[in-house]
């Protein structure tokens, strides 16, 4: 098929809001459920790295739907922001203030800290739904990671396979979702 129209195909699929992750069944998870831990707060714990992460990007937010932990029926109210760079920082602000969680540390991920959440064997969102029920919202997500070579630039990571690349800072939209180190 014509590139333009698989791409043609993809943004008329993508506007339908159908945004459910296709993954491979048979591969092994890089983020099996089972490596976290849900809270009741809205929250997710990595027992790997030990790290707290809002099961939902900022301008949403966890609606748990009184089910048992790790069921589909949780997920993410509300539209996720298409944010600059420094308007994600002064979320975090915002967040830390509120204190979300009970916490007041909350802040943008590195760019390694983001990748160990990706979901290699799922794209359209690369995550695992289970844990982060509305990745599918923007394309990008903010990083802390500034780039080394170009002041002006940011790594994001890219939602739809996971990978990342570079974003200016000042012009470039992205959402944000929040981690936290364990206390």
């Amino acid at each position: 098929m014509d590139k333009f129209y698989c791409f043609v195909l993809t943004m008329m699929i993508w506007s339908t809001g159908v945004h459910s992750a296709t993954c491979i069944s048979n591969a092994i998870a890089s983020t099996p459920t089972a490596s976290f831990i849900i809270n009741g707060d809205g929250t997710v714990m990595d027992s790997r790295t030990k790290l707290i992460w809002k099961r939902c990007p900022e301008g949403t937010s966890f609606n748990d739907n009184n089910t048992p932990a790790n069921t589909s029926d949780d997920g993410c109210i509300g539209t996720p922001y298409e944010i600059l760079w420094q308007q994600a920082l002064q979320q975090v602000d915002v967040v830390n203030s509120s204190g979300f969680a009970n916490a007041s540390d909350w802040r943008l991920p590195n760019i390694k800290e983001f990748a160990s959440v990706i979901e290699l064997k799922c794209h359209h969102p690369a995550f695992n739904e289970t844990l982060f029920p509305s990745m599918s919202g923007p394309n990008a997500y903010w990083t802390s990671s500034q780039d080394a070579s170009d002041v002006s630039k940011v790594w994001i990571l890219n939602t739809i396979y996971g990978s990342d690349s570079r974003a200016f800072k000042a012009s470039f939209l992205a959402g944000a979702l929040l981690v936290r180190n364990e206390p």
